[in-house]
């Protein structure tokens, strides 16, 4: 049977900024800095602002949709169209 030897080049060596940012990521996981606490803290806080963002855009959405509506049926049922306004105007 036939070996045939092959030739690898030699590994480069890592960027050294690559090397340098897993070095200090791995000392912070050895000496358990509070690094992990602030950023579930800040995940937490992001996540909640998101969800404050959300709920008013979802307002401000059935709001337009009930004057979109109000003003579709004022032509022919001009109280319904009214309470429609009052319904949209009592969510400020």
């Amino acid at each position: 049977m036939f070996v045939q030897k092959v030739l690898v080049p030699p590994l480069r060596p890592p960027p050294q900024l690559a090397a340098d940012l897993g070095a200090l990521a791995a000392q912070l996981v050895r000496i358990g800095l509070a690094g992990g606490a602030w950023l579930g803290a800040s995940l937490a806080r992001r996540r909640v602002d998101r969800a404050a963002r959300r709920a008013a855009r979802r307002a401000c959405e059935e709001r337009a949709e009930l004057m979109a509506m109000a003003r579709r049926y004022a032509p022919s049922q001009p109280e319904f169209a009214k309470d429609l306004v009052a319904a949209a105007s009592r969510d400020r």
